[in-house]
């Protein structure tokens, strides 16, 4: 499939985001590995020590590469169907996961806080976690 080839109308407003996620979300289907980016199952491989094996070298190499190919697709698709106006919002993120991470806070109000708290501290502790719960609770 052919970015020329996108059938999305670009993502412009709040009242967008339903629909326009879920089109995007079939189109990164189907390419391997880029629901995935967004989907934060495949993310960026951690640097190799110093004393890695050959075996770990070629294992991080093709992890690396499958991660490269996939983020750069599931990056292009999505910045491919916005605005101008919500590209300039984006164009700064490295991955497809920030990305859509940026573009998820934004849709929705409510959640802006939580969406803050969670990016600020995405060591994935617990008590977090918790408090991004309660406060979705809460609004």
């Amino acid at each position: 499939m052919e970015l020329t080839k996108l059938q999305i109308k670009p993502l412009s407003g709040l009242n967008d985001w339903p629909i326009w996620k879920r089109r995007i979300r079939d189109f990164l289907d189907y390419h391997e590995g880029a629901l995935n980016i967004i989907d934060s199952v495949l993310v960026k491989p951690e640097p190799l020590p110093d004393d890695a094996t050959e075996e770990q070298r070629k294992q991080f190499q093709e992890i690396s590469d499958q991660y490269r190919k996939a983020n750069s697709y599931a990056k292009s698709m999505v910045t491919a169907s916005l605005t101008e106006d919500t590209y300039q919002k984006v164009m700064d993120k490295e991955s497809a996961r920030e990305v859509w991470e940026e573009l998820r806070c934004n849709s929705n109000h409510r959640r802006k806080i939580s969406c803050f708290v969670f990016a600020q501290n995405s060591s994935g502790s617990r008590g977090i976690r918790r408090m991004m719960f309660l406060f979705m609770l809460r609004t």
